[in-house]
């Protein structure tokens, strides 16, 4: 599966936890949580994993 640095859904701005599979939504070009995946109501989303880049961990 593939993985993504957007660390929040692009529609409703819920920050996603480290490695919660999040949807990317190919008709909108957004990344989005599992509620508004659903709410697209498209068949054309594909599932990406919520990945924190490294500069971001903090100690």
């Amino acid at each position: 599966m593939k993985t993504t640095h957007v660390s929040y859904c692009q529609v409703c701005h819920q920050d996603f936890r480290p490695n919660e599979i999040v949807y990317y939504v190919v008709i909108d070009n957004n990344i989005v949580c599992g509620d508004c995946a659903e709410a697209a109501q498209t068949k054309n989303i594909e599932p990406r994993i919520y990945e924190v880049r490294k500069d971001e961990i903090r100690d």
